[in-house]
């Protein structure tokens, strides 16, 4: 880390300077950043630039992740004694083994699968690399080595996101006013129930149960959103057409989830501002613009 931000905001440059592969790796980061990147490669239309800047925040801020653990990696195959070259080989490695990678070549086996494995993998690259990195730790590592780095992945790792995201809601005014008992109870059942869809997320097939335990709850994989979304806005349009239902917030949501889904428009930040908007108006913090929370 100290390294990485050494070279300050010339950290990515300085890296992409080093590492062919860190160069691509926006564009190989998980699998359907590959796929899309290679189907609009060249191309120069206003969809092929809406889809290709639907991954940009997620692609960027993986790599505050990428850039600190290629540096780390490649400082201490130096310090070890390994030409540059090799360095950048183990660095490269490293971070395609912890954060996982999209390319073709990188894929597990059920990634590279028929139609309906894939269908059950979408946005699956890094549970998997962290399913791999658990077992591949309980076949390898000592008993005690294992259970420290297992319980890293499966529990650590999940309970800490839940902390730091319900945090950051308490800090921008959005965390509910909870009594002492009240606060230790909920919190403890959210981190609870983050390990286990985090787990759950990591098994090809159990996946599935993971986002049933959601808000949400389970609205089938996410390859099948375009028809998950277009029977909800269906079901919004009848009502508002045949039944005399009001045109609600949530239906205006629907309706533009639904243009997103066919159209490949990132939509999410609009729907956010939408409900932002009303939850700003019941008097919430203006953060809600943002989170739509």
């Amino acid at each position: 880390m100290a390294d990485a931000m050494k070279h300050g905001t010339n950290a990515n440059a300085w890296v992409c300077g080093k590492s062919a592969m860190m160069r691509d790796r926006t564009r190989t980061q998980f699998r359907e950043v590959s796929e899309i990147s290679s189907r609009i490669n060249g191309a120069s239309t206003v969809m092929a630039k809406l889809q290709e800047a639907a991954y940009a925040p997620l692609t960027m801020v993986q790599l505050l992740v990428d850039i600190p653990t290629w540096f780390g990696a490649y400082e201490k195959a130096l310090h070890e004694g390994h030409s540059d070259a090799e360095a950048v080989d183990l660095a490269d490695w490293a971070v395609m083994n912890s954060q996982g990678s999209g390319r073709p070549g990188d894929l597990s086996a059920v990634e590279r699968g028929n139609p309906w494995q894939k269908l059950f993998t979408v946005f699956y690259t890094f549970f998997n690399t962290a399913l791999n990195l658990a077992v591949v730790s309980g076949k390898t590592q000592s008993t005690m080595k294992a259970a420290a780095q297992i319980l890293t992945i499966c529990i650590l790792q999940p309970v800490l996101e839940y902390g730091i995201r319900e945090a950051a809601a308490a800090f921008l005014g959005q965390e509910d006013d909870d009594d002492e008992d009240e606060f230790w109870v909920k919190h403890l059942k959210g981190a609870a129930i983050a390990s286990l869809q985090f787990d759950a997320g990591m098994v090809w097939g159990v996946r599935e149960f993971a986002s049933a335990m959601s808000d949400y709850g389970y609205r089938g994989p996410t390859a099948m959103r375009k028809y998950t979304d277009s029977a909800k806005a269906l079901k919004d349009a009848q009502g508002i057409l045949f039944e005399d239902k009001e045109f609600t917030e949530r239906a205006l949501r629907d309706f533009i989830s639904a243009l997103g889904s066919w159209t490949g428009i990132p939509v999410s930040p609009i729907n956010q501002a939408i409900k932002g908007y009303n939850l700003i108006e019941e008097g919430d913090s203006y953060f809600s613009l943002i989170t739509g929370k």
